[in-house]
């Protein structure tokens, strides 16, 4: 499945293959950055996360800071197994 997200001014459009919908920058908590993935955190608890491999990480980064919400780097972070 391919998805598209498009940053704004005062919102993330997020589109895939059933639909599509605006996220307003007022209804972000944080934004959090580790060495592979965005994590784009929502006040209802809910996250979008964006692989790096799948953008250019430069212009993703600068475009969700201008969204003036907290932004955390978090490059130590490390995936943990479960098992």
């Amino acid at each position: 499945m391919q998805e598209h997200l498009e940053v704004y001014a005062t919102k993330i459009h997020v589109k895939d293959n059933f639909g599509e919908g605006d996220v307003k920058a007022s209804e972000l908590k944080s934004i959090a950055e580790i060495n592979s993935h965005f994590f784009i955190n929502l006040k209802s608890g809910s996250s979008v996360i964006v692989p790096k491999t799948q953008v250019v990480s430069a212009d993703l980064k600068s475009a969700l800071k201008s969204l003036k919400v907290p932004f955390e780097k978090e490059m130590n972070w490390i995936w943990k197994s479960a098992m």
